[in-house]
């Protein structure tokens, strides 16, 4: 943190050649929509201990980086090998290596093994195990603490009766699912925003 107003993080040259990049090789990345919701809200809330599921090339997780203290921890999560190396590679190159710890493999698999309790937890990660990943992190969230889900309405398929092709049917049939759950969910307070591809933001009920 500590960039002024005339030097945001965010203009650096190099994130942008980072998102560039990614976006060039089709590597699913955060809009800066995104990235500004999520900048927004770890600003205000300044959680202590941050769980990602899909890091891809650590766009994202510059971000959360980025704008938390410095004693943060971030947790992230990926199963792709080549993804996985150039994150590594891309936070020790933006100054982050101290805040982040790498877990190669599927969040499916790695998260029920996480002891600890996190303030926040990002996921973006395969679309159709959304339900199973909320599921798997929602009684590791500490009070007041937050899940935001990226991509929720899958090209805006997800909230329309429109006919879906074979090859993403059962993805949006697991969102849609997803959607019900979230808003019958007890422990969780839910608000969906229509912003880029769809966000929720879910924040934990006191108890």
């Amino acid at each position: 943190m500590g960039d002024n107003i005339f030097n945001l993080w965010e203009d650096k040259k190099d994130l942008k050649k980072l998102e560039s990049k990614a976006l060039k090789e089709n590597i699913p990345i955060i809009s800066r929509e995104t990235a500004n919701i999520l900048k927004s809200v770890i600003t205000v809330k300044q959680p202590k201990l941050i769980l990602e599921i899909g890091t891809a090339i650590g766009f994202s997780t510059l971000w959360l980086a980025q704008y938390t203290d410095s004693d943060t921890e971030i947790v992230t999560i990926e199963r792709n090998q080549a993804r996985f190396n150039n994150a590594r590679k891309n936070i020790k190159k933006f100054g982050f290596n101290d805040k982040v710890t790498f877990k190669f493999g599927d969040g499916q698999e790695i998260v029920p093994y996480l002891r600890r309790e996190f303030n926040f937890v990002f996921i973006d990660a395969a679309k159709g195990q959304y339900l199973n990943l909320f599921k798997l992190v929602e009684d590791k969230i500490s009070e007041n603490g937050i899940i935001i889900c990226d991509n929720i309405l899958y090209k805006g398929l997800v909230r329309n009766n429109k006919k879906v092709d074979h090859d993403i049917r059962t993805i949006v049939i697991n969102l849609r699912k997803f959607l019900i759950y979230l808003k019958n969910n007890q422990k969780f307070k839910t608000e969906i925003f229509d912003i880029d591809d769809g966000i929720s933001i879910s924040t934990r009920r006191n108890s």
